[in-house]
């Protein structure tokens, strides 16, 4: 029995990529040689971050060789953004949660006071916006394991100081992964119409003459976020079967 109890704890290493791709830059470019037909393994990873609906979600060691430098090579053109890439520990049935996201001020009301002065009192709230990744694994060897995804996704949409607007989207998903494979979480499409308002204060202000001080500024952002999952072989875990009793 105590054989049996005193094991070697479940843990591995899984590597998180999260990238954002460009989708109105991509289109500009359209076939240019210098992204594409380089090798099959290349228009591969191509289509992974731009068209996804063309392609597998899972690919095998043999094809995933030269992922990461060809992902380098389209971060130095500014064609797609890296924003995060952390190594995690993993334990068997514990819960890993990992966040990239911005901690923004939500104006929630504003109450005017009148005693001897008048005062004016803003009341604020402070939300995360941005990636939340969380993460179960069920280990089974130490090269393969299963994972349970929870990831939730929020934007901002506009910039108005009284009352910002955000996007939100939810993903959970059960996924089978071994050492040397990627897993691309890919095709989640924000297409988001970013209204920005500047005025010049005071003049602003000016009864029926305030609008010609006033322009709003309207951009649209059309990205395709990617996620991709690595599980990293670890060489000293890797030297020691799994099953081996801890020795005092």
């Amino acid at each position: 029995m105590i054989k049996e109890f005193d094991k070697l704890p479940l843990q591995l290493k899984l590597k998180i990529t999260i990238i954002e791709t460009d989708i109105t830059k991509v289109k500009e470019i359209g076939t240019d040689s210098s992204y594409l037909n380089l090798t099959n393994d290349t228009n591969l990873f191509f289509n992974l971050i731009t068209y996804p609906f063309n392609v597998t979600n899972v690919i095998p060691e043999n094809q995933s060789k030269g992922f990461y430098s060809f992902l380098k090579f389209l971060n130095q053109d500014k064609l797609v953004s890296i924003h995060s890439n952390p190594i995690l520990s993993l334990s068997d049935n514990k819960e890993t949660v990992f966040n990239v996201v911005s901690n923004l001020p939500f104006k929630t009301g504003t109450t005017n006071l009148e005693e001897t002065v008048s005062r004016t009192m803003t009341s604020v709230n402070y939300k995360d916006v941005g990636t939340e990744i969380k993460i179960k694994p069920t280990i089974y060897s130490s090269n393969n394991v299963y994972l349970d995804i929870d990831i939730n996704i929020s934007n901002v949409v506009t910039n108005d100081d009284m009352y910002p607007i955000t996007n939100k989207k939810a993903l959970k998903q059960f996924i089978n992964l071994k050492v040397g494979s990627l897993y691309f979480l890919t095709g989640i499409n924000k297409k988001d119409l970013r209204t920005v308002n500047n005025e010049i204060p005071l003049l602003a202000d000016i009864p029926f003459f305030g609008n010609l001080f006033k322009y709003e500024n309207k951009s649209l952002e059309d990205t395709n976020l990617t996620i991709v999952f690595e599980l990293i072989e670890d060489s000293y875990l890797s030297s020691l079967p799994l099953e081996n009793n801890i020795k005092f």
